[in-house]
């Protein structure tokens, strides 16, 4: 977050107070005023924000990436909307290990991965190994694996 106020400096002894000019602080009055509001019109207290913060570093963790906390957000509605648990929306609450756990392997199996071919040039899933990618018959690609439901790539 931006600093909006002027910090104190330490002496030996105690703080020195800073100065300040108060034409500078009428200058700065409605920056200070927009952003007091932003964070008002949330409607979120200090307590809440925290808990996001923290479900952000837990989802860097899982994901690797920088993500905001409106990544966080919206990822939390998209996996309970996902799952048919919209009232957990409203209610706010945060994933348990295991339902992070399960969207992770959803991400993952979700990201389509390159057909893998044997010695004879049969493909298979990267994910199962499951030969059913291939449609013989009508000379088909799946976009899917049929046994386990992995995205697949089949451009070289």
């Amino acid at each position: 977050m931006e600093r909006l106020t002027v910090p104190d400096k330490k002496i030996d002894g105690g703080l020195r107070r800073a100065i300040i000019d108060a034409r500078e602080v009428r200058k700065e009055a409605m920056t200070i005023y927009w952003a007091l509001k932003k964070y008002e019109d949330t409607e979120l207290t200090p307590e809440q924000i925290m808990e996001l913060k923290e479900a952000v570093q837990k989802l860097e963790n899982i994901f690797g990436d920088e993500i905001t906390v409106n990544q966080v957000i919206d990822f939390f509605v998209d996996f309970y909307i996902a799952q048919g648990d919209p009232d957990r929306v409203e209610k706010a609450e945060l994933l348990t290990n295991e339902e992070a756990a399960k969207w992770q392997e959803l991400k993952e199996r979700d990201t389509a991965k390159r057909v893998k071919r044997d010695a004879d040039d049969i493909p298979y899933c990267p994910y199962c190994e499951s030969p059913n990618v291939y449609y013989y018959e009508e000379n088909m690609e799946y976009d899917f694996c049929p046994d386990c439901g992995q995205r697949l790539k089949w451009e070289e």
